[in-house]
């Protein structure tokens, strides 16, 4: 999985990839790519899995894309 620390207490979570083109402490830019899509782990086909959290709370996708 790759983590994201988007700073302000934002961060957002990618797993299940199957492979991870950044490493630990790498700075990303926008649009960057961070590996790709995959099936690891505990998945039932190939996904992006993503998570966001603020202050380390889990946040509802759905206020970021209300209309997805």
């Amino acid at each position: 999985m790759v983590v994201i620390d988007h700073g302000n207490g934002r961060s957002a979570l990618y797993a299940h990839m199957d492979s991870i083109d950044v490493a630990e402490g790498d700075v990303v830019e926008q649009g960057q790519k961070i590996g790709t899509v995959g099936s690891t782990g505990d998945s039932t086909g190939i996904q992006c899995h993503v998570e966001i959290f603020e202050d380390g709370v889990r946040k509802s996708l759905h206020d970021y894309f209300p209309d997805a």
